[in-house]
């Protein structure tokens, strides 16, 4: 969702009142509208590039352009602070508890972040707490896509593995994508947060209840009757040998 960080942060266009004619409302600059009260402009919501969001939710209209501008690369910089320590840390955790733990944790993390973005904008109207937001965004997402990849590949022959990857890679700039058509569409970012926030509980949900963990995992730590088990499940369900696995496994019992 946050690959379309400049939606989050774009600026409304405004509609201001005639000092003459109170009911003639016409478009005018952020400074022109910043200068009169409260009540002698607002936002036009019915422009198409008019976006709800962290600028109109939180009115940050009358910010200076210096503190918009701050405020809007430390929404970009808690994502990327996020992700450097989502590889630092978070991501290494599946070589040493699995692949399919830190994928759960990961995405807990990700609910989170929504449900904390939704708060901030619908009912705190803070500004801090939408940057704690989108840091945890940035510490979960950089984790479900790299752990969620191995996850994967680590359960299909090799020949589908460089497959799998391309489609895996191609799958940002595709959100992207979908992020600004829906935007663009709808033009309220809260209902992409719930959207985002009913998809991450259906996730969670498939992650406790249908994913294994890869057999890989569970052979190198030395898990056989778990690595078995999970062996017979591929066998049943995807059609799956051991031979066919992207990584060769050693034939020790």
């Amino acid at each position: 969702m946050f690959g379309g960080i400049p939606f989050f942060t774009q600026e409304p266009k405004l509609v201001c009142s005639s000092p003459s004619q109170l009911e003639d409302w016409s478009e005018c600059t952020k400074e022109t509208a910043c200068a009169l009260e409260a009540g002698d402009y607002r936002v036009d919501y019915e422009h198409p590039e008019t976006i709800r969001n962290i600028v109109t939710e939180l009115d940050l209209i009358c910010d200076s352009d210096s503190d918009y501008k701050l405020k809007a690369s430390n929404v970009g910089g808690s994502m990327q602070i996020g992700a450097v320590l989502s590889v630092a840390f978070l991501t290494p955790l599946a070589d040493i508890y699995g692949r399919r733990p830190v994928m759960y944790v990961s995405t807990l993390i990700c609910l989170i972040s929504y449900c904390l973005l939704y708060h901030a904008l619908t009912v705190s109207k803070n500004f801090e707490q939408c940057l704690l937001s989108v840091g945890l965004y940035g510490l979960s997402k950089v984790t479900q896509e790299v752990i969620g990849l191995l996850l994967l590949t680590e359960m299909i022959p090799s020949e589908q593995v460089n497959l799998i990857t391309i489609i895996g890679f191609s799958g940002e700039p595709l959100g992207l994508l979908l992020t600004t058509v829906y935007l663009q569409y709808t033009q309220d970012v809260t209902t992409l947060i719930i959207a985002s926030i009913v998809s991450q509980v259906a996730f969670l949900l498939f992650l406790h209840f249908v994913s294994i963990e890869t057999p890989q995992y569970l052979f190198k730590k030395g898990l056989k009757e778990e690595y078995h088990s999970t062996m017979r499940y591929l066998e049943k369900f995807n059609g799956v040998s051991e031979e066919e696995l992207p990584l060769v496994l050693s034939k020790e019992e």
